[in-house]
């Protein structure tokens, strides 16, 4: 045990180790314990035969999260008891054992060796060869701590155990805690039977319960009382607890703690939990389900206060469906503005949510359940300062801190468009950090692209110093304020590529130039034809290439350095090009005619 700078991977890959983030987390006290059992050996312990005390039981050497602790005696009489994980399986621990008892929990394995050890009793009546005589052969009982009887009367008494699960819940639970009856003279069979409003009836096999099931009616005659099998084997388990009896009925902290079967055995059942405003009320079977609160749980047995499922022990629900809020930061998009997806709350949170802004100007959204600080969460109850709390699922969405500004936040290396004077409110957003006197920012970086933001999400202020004149960076205040196009002399020029453009072989026209995503001292347009097709773009976006008409044909290339000069259609670019060669062989050709005149 200890304390680990990196929990999140201390325990990478060990099933073995476990790591927690709580103050004296580790003490094995969570959900994931490590397991006690008692460990000894009656060969080298007196007491160890003897009931033993929770004081005396020792962590496991080994973890295992589905531990087991045993206790065996061996042929040779002897008694240990001790961690599965020490010996290895049920079976390898089991095999040749008088006794073997394996359990789950914290020194379950406590009970004394008397108890273990069930007692012989001679099980008969008169009508058996050897009952009178005391000559049959001794079985074991049924139950541990059970005594030897015997009794003389003159209608050899037969009795069994009775019980109704509609007013007695043990009767489907642990039916041997019972009464029993005398059966009338000459019934010798006990009854277990579902009656039809689905409650369970033990009694005789005369009982008249067990008369009009007919063949329903489940016998057994082995010896008295021996109607205590659970029945059916297969009957739905549910979780049934009440949170008025036990605080952990409502968060579950064991998994299978408060696994029972459904008392009603009936068609197309289901396990339950039922909520008092936002905690978790009680835990049962559909059929189980208190009068008041059959409106709350329709015929699926799912709303967001009776959440219902029909598998073995499902019912873990511990928060409302509708116990939602916001759960983010203004560093994760769209939490400033509220419009991210409320979320369903770690723990009952009373249907309240919060918003805040930390010390460092960060929106925070949440549920109020997991403000641990009482101080805190008060404040936020009150609404004093940067915090707010709230009643209603997403009801934290509205929340807007008083140092809110607005920001177009773009860079025109990931969107063209933010190179573009900024039209669409869309393109605005909230600010992360909400901090006094924040301002937006518009700047042209090193490579000559376009940045707009807000100034405190800039992690060098020295990018840009709203106190200072700078050529790269201008910084305005209000919200939106940076939506003009910088520097003002950037260039515009037509980009687009006739193989995603219709028009784009065609002249175009003076209104679709776009302002260049790069502002160079040097930059330019372009138009190319290869392969037939047209491409028109800014020099500034082939990186290095200044010349990008170098080793190209004059009829498949064009620069020019002027807003939208590159507008030329397909047609006028290659003629322009067979114009100038025309004009360049005429001009060739006039040199040579002079130098022949000149020189003869």
């Amino acid at each position: 045990r200890g304390c680990s700078a990196e929990s999140d991977d201390v325990c990478a890959g060990n099933n073995r180790c476990l790591a927690c983030a709580e103050d004296g987390c580790n003490s094995g006290c969570n959900g994931n314990r490590w397991t006690k059992c008692h460990q000894c050996d009656s060969s080298t312990s007196q007491t160890c035969a003897n009931e033993q005390s929770a004081n005396d039981a020792e962590f496991c050497r080994l973890y295992n999260r589905d531990e087991k602790c045993y206790t065996k005696i061996g042929k040779n009489l002897q008694l240990t008891r001790g961690c599965l994980s020490d010996v290895g399986t049920e079976d390898e621990l089991c095999d040749g054992a008088e006794v073997c008892v394996a359990c789950q929990g914290d020194y379950c394995n406590k009970v004394p060796e008397a108890s273990l050890v069930p007692n012989k009793c001679q099980q008969c009546t008169s009508a058996d060869e050897g009952c009178v005589s005391g000559t049959i052969e001794s079985t074991p009982c049924q139950q541990q701590e059970d005594r030897c009887y015997t009794t003389i009367n003159a209608d050899d008494r037969f009795f069994c155990h009775t019980c109704d699960s509609s007013n007695y819940k043990e009767c489907v639970w642990t039916p041997s805690t019972s009464l029993t009856k005398d059966c009338e003279v000459g019934d010798h069979a006990c009854a277990t039977v579902i009656l039809p409003n689905g409650h369970t009836y033990r009694g005789c096999s005369r009982d008249e319960q067990c008369v009009a099931a007919g063949q329903k009616c489940v016998l057994c005659d082995r010896f008295s009382g021996c109607n205590v099998d659970r029945y059916p084997s297969d009957r739905l388990r549910c979780n049934i607890c009440q949170s008025s009896q036990s605080n952990s009925c409502k968060l579950l902290p064991y998994p299978r703690q408060f696994e029972k079967p459904c008392i009603r055995f009936v068609t197309d059942d289901r396990c339950v939990s039922v909520f008092d405003g936002f905690n978790v009320s009680y835990r049962d079977c559909l059929s189980a389900v208190r009068e008041e609160d059959l409106q709350k749980c329709s015929e699926s047995g799912t709303s967001v206060e009776c959440v219902g499922c029909d598998r073995w022990n499902c019912n873990t629900a511990t928060v409302r469906q509708d116990d939602l809020c916001l759960q983010c930061t203004s560093n994760m998009t769209h939490c400033s503005s509220g419009a991210r997806t409320a979320t369903v709350c770690g723990k009952p949170s009373e249907g309240s949510c919060y918003s805040r802004v930390d010390e460092d100007g960060y929106l925070i959204r949440g549920c109020l359940s997991d403000i641990l600080e009482s101080a805190l969460k008060m404040s936020c109850e009150k609404g004093d300062g940067d915090c707010v709390a709230c009643a209603g699922p997403k009801c934290n969405a509205q929340f807007l801190p008083k140092n809110t500004l607005s920001c177009v936040q773009c860079d025109s290396r990931e969107q063209l468009n933010c190179a573009q004077e900024q039209r669409d409110d869309r393109s605005a957003q909230y600010c992360r950090r909400h901090v006094q006197n924040d301002r937006c920012y518009v700047r042209t970086n090193s490579d000559g692209s376009l940045q707009r933001g807000c100034l405190s999400d800039l992690t060098n202020q020295t990018l840009c110093d709203a106190s200072k004149a700078s050529k790269d960076c201008e910084t305005c205040s209000g919200s939106d304020c940076n939506r003009y196009v910088y520097p003002t002399n950037r260039l515009s020029c037509y980009q687009c590529s006739s193989g995603n453009s219709l028009n784009c072989d065609a002249e175009q026209q003076q209104e679709g130039f776009l302002k260049c995503r790069y502002h160079t001292e040097k930059n330019g347009c372009y138009a190319r034809v290869y392969q037939d097709q047209v491409v028109r773009g800014c020099i500034s976006d082939l990186g290095n290439d200044t010349t990008p008409c170098k080793g190209w044909n004059s009829s498949e290339c064009h620069t020019c350095y002027k807003d939208g000069c590159n507008n030329r259609s397909k047609f006028a670019l290659r003629n322009s090009g067979e114009s100038l060669k025309t004009k360049r062989s005429t001009f060739l050709g006039f040199v040579a005619l002079h130098l022949l005149i000149v020189f003869g």
